[in-house]
């Protein structure tokens, strides 16, 4: 566990299913400058993962075999996972969801539980980019097209892989514009210009 380190991980997980006999299949850690870790999980490792959900197959487009054959030990897993997030800040595009499959896991695998925190990543980047653009209108504009930039390079969605690095890829332009729009204010400030951006608000990690 790493308490003083509050850069944050971007996770994303997919499962066999939404119900509650539903399981995670796949998760995936992108460090913010770092390699993105991802796992297959084979079902048969865990006690009661025998449910199977057509529908979320259909999104996510892995089949039970897929991930018998090349998924690896939930416990193994687990075990990787606790020490990679153990007192880190997790940044997920569906917090709620996340910190359920991962709760799971642990619960499953019977593995000790990691200390860790989830937080919504979009709310995290909407923050930054009011700061790079105040004005609500050209900032949706903005995100938009930066969303639709980001995701053309991590593909295919509803995988765990590409959604943690487009996570992460949102987070590091929305964080870099909300610097750029600082230090533009700072030098506006320095010339007698202080029509600009007072306290950004923007949480720091």
């Amino acid at each position: 566990m790493n308490p003083t380190d509050r850069t944050p991980l971007f996770i994303d997980c997919e499962a066999s299913g939404l119900g509650e006999a539903s399981y995670p299949i796949e998760i995936a850690v992108a460090a913010l400058m770092g390699p993105t870790q991802r796992w297959l999980i084979d079902p048969t490792t865990v006690s009661g993962w025998t449910h199977w959900s057509r529908e979320s197959e259909g999104v996510h487009g892995y089949n039970r075999y897929d991930l018998i054959d090349w998924g690896e030990d939930g416990c193994d897993v687990a075990e990787q996972l606790f020490f990679l997030i153990d007192g880190r800040i997790l940044l997920s595009d569906n917090p709620d969801a996340d910190q359920r499959w991962i709760t799971k896991l642990f619960n499953d695998t019977q593995i000790k539980h990691p200390i860790f925190e989830v937080h919504d990543a979009t709310q995290q980047i909407k923050r930054l980019m009011s700061v790079a653009e105040p004005d609500p209108a050209d900032r949706d504009e903005r995100l938009y097209n930066l969303k639709l930039w980001a995701r053309a390079l991590h593909l295919p969605a509803h995988r765990a892989q590409p959604d943690a690095e487009y996570l992460r890829r949102m987070y590091q332009l929305a964080t870099q514009l909300a610097g750029e729009a600082l230090k533009s204010h700072q030098l506006d400030v320095g010339h007698g210009d202080h029509s600009g951006v007072a306290n950004s608000g923007v949480a720091t990690h």
